[in-house]
């Protein structure tokens, strides 16, 4: 178990604040720095205003870390869900050692920390990895509780769960509430043994205790702010009904979810054979694994609203298959038979795959070229040692190998290539550290126009008014000279320079074909010195000014 927790904390915390945040993140963060602030640890603020979007679990978790690294940064905005991530990992050890054995479970552990799923989300300052790990546990519990035949240790099992149910509810919605009762529901359609137990999880006393843990919260803050009720219907109820957009066809997580599986597609598929027609596990264990992953999905297919990262929570149970797929086949027969063999066959199309994948890549972006041609030459040659280990007999080098390359390749990309690509990339993080570096005096001299986005609050360090109107620019321009004006491009950019004139700013060398051009930085010219180097007025703006 600590090799699995140092592999995963190796895998993931590296470079952990190597770019900046994205908006998804920068909003989330930004709620976590007002919540320690204007929120008074209550309320999540954004732009100096109540937002009841999202429950404050993951904002107080976040709150805590900032305490500890002095203030919110990318590094501990993201470190809860690193620490999300193995502890769903631990949960998946603890249920596949019961089920199975030490031997399957770690493998399952493995599985996970390694898979899409979480080499996605483990490193973003959201909210999802931590909701998965709380759906993790209320799965877990409900589990083990209905199998304990100790009295007391069943009711210390049912407490957790509901307590785990109330603080996955207040992370990121009742999602954990539909994957509890689709358990339940084909517990008592499937599974009489276990049906008759659950009464035995508090079935009255725990409702009780998850309505006392969320009552506090709630009451509070629907006290001072009524509205916080239709804003919690729009994003969960009206979220499923497609109130809030996002709109995906039936089959969109079918076609999608096997990304988040990724690169275990094929131990998957053998696990689910050897659990299901081999009886690796019990029918009520792997009856228990298909509702949870697979009824999962179904449910969310029905909802309107889609996007990949609201099925994580269906993610654990599908890496527990495919454990016990890449357990069997780190046991291959010796001589290898004619299915391994084609197996191994087809494994080793991918080390020229790579090592092209690789030059590919380093000829797309030239200003990354050697990197990525050494990040292909080095995933090449981890595959290839791998498999050759593995026609040697000896699967446990095989797969030493194979962890050992996806650590090295994934840490050297982060730092030559992700961590620089996604850092131009963000033109608005950019502009708005600029603001930030600013001497403070004239940090004043700043304001948005239309609207502030997540960027701009967190990375400016500061509330920044927001203009409506161009009257209102207008009135700022004469108050403010020399001001800084953070806007969109297009029509929101056309109506700024009515009122002018400006100087583009473009901070930093963030201005390469990935780099969004949706926000930009102007700054307030004197009309009376039009001849600054940079300075574009409109043509309207030439006819009215004197010539110099």
């Amino acid at each position: 178990m600590l090799l699995l927790l140092a592999y995963g904390a190796a895998l993931h915390l590296p470079y952990l604040g190597a770019w900046p945040l994205e908006s998804h993140e920068a909003l989330a963060a930004e709620r976590t720095r007002e919540l320690m602030t204007t929120g008074g640890w209550l309320v999540p603020h954004f732009a100096g205003k109540p937002d009841f979007r999202k429950p404050p679990v993951p904002f107080w978790i976040g709150g805590a870390f900032a305490l500890l690294a002095g203030g919110v940064t990318e590094w501990s905005a993201r470190l809860p869900s690193v620490l999300a991530c193995l502890g769903t990992a631990v949960l998946l050890v603890l249920w596949v050692n019961r089920a199975r054995g030490r031997r399957s479970a770690l493998f399952a552990g493995f599985t996970f920390v390694t898979s899409g799923a979480a080499i996605m989300w483990a490193r973003r300052a959201e909210a999802d990895m931590q909701l998965c790990f709380w759906t993790t546990a209320v799965m877990l519990t409900y589990w083990f509780g209905l199998g304990e035949p100790v009295r007391r240790r069943q009711v210390l099992l049912a407490v957790a769960m509901w307590l785990s149910l109330a603080v996955g509810v207040l992370t990121k919605g009742p999602l954990p509430l539909a994957f509890l009762g689709l358990a339940v529901v084909a517990t008592v359609a499937f599974d009489p043994n276990r049906r008759r137990r659950l009464r035995r999880l508090l079935p009255v006393a725990g409702p009780l205790l998850l309505v006392a843990a969320l009552t506090p919260w709630v009451l509070t803050v629907v006290q001072r702010h009524p509205e916080a009720l239709a804003t919690w219907y729009g994003q969960s109820l009206g979220r499923y009904a497609g109130e809030l957009g996002h709109e995906k066809p039936f089959y969109f997580y079918a076609a999608r979810a096997p990304l988040l599986w990724l690169p275990w597609i094929l131990p998957l598929g053998l696990g689910l054979y050897l659990a299901v027609r081999r009886s690796a596990l019990s029918r009520p264990a792997w009856g228990f694994l298909l509702v949870w992953g697979l009824g999962g999905l179904v449910f969310l297919s029905f909802s309107v609203g889609k996007r990949l990262h609201y099925a994580l929570p269906a993610v654990p149970p599908v890496m527990v298959f495919a454990g016990l797929g890449l357990e069997a086949l780190m046991r291959p027969p010796q001589p290898l038979t004619r299915p391994w063999r084609w197996g191994v066959v087809l494994h080793g199309a991918l080390v020229p795959m790579a090592l092209a994948a690789g030059l590919a890549a380093a000829a797309w972006l030239p200003e990354y070229r050697l990197a990525l041609a050494v990040l292909g030459a080095l995933a090449a040659l981890g595959l290839g040692l791998s498999l050759f280990l593995y026609i040697r007999g000896r699967p446990a080098g095989a797969l030493a190998g194979l962890a050992l390359s996806l650590l090295v390749v994934l840490t050297i990309g982060y730092r030559e290539v992700v961590g620089p690509l996604l850092t131009q990339a963000n033109t608005e993080a950019a502009i708005c550290r600029y603001i930030a570096q600013r001497a403070p005096e004239q940090q004043e001299a700043v304001a948005c126009y239309g609207e502030v986005g997540p960027q701009v609050l967190f990375y400016a360090g500061q509330a920044i008014p927001v203009l409506g109107s161009e009257a209102d620019v207008a009135a700022w321009r004469e108050h403010a000279p020399g001001g800084l004006l953070v806007t969109r491009s297009g029509p929101w950019r056309a109506e700024v320079e009515r009122v002018g004139p400006w100087r583009e700013i473009l901070p930093g060398s963030t201005l390469n074909r990935f780099a969004s051009r949706e926000v930009v930085l102007l700054q307030a010219v004197d009309p009376l010195r039009l001849h600054v180097p940079g300075v574009g007025p409109t043509r309207a703006q030439r006819q009215e000014v004197p010539d110099e």
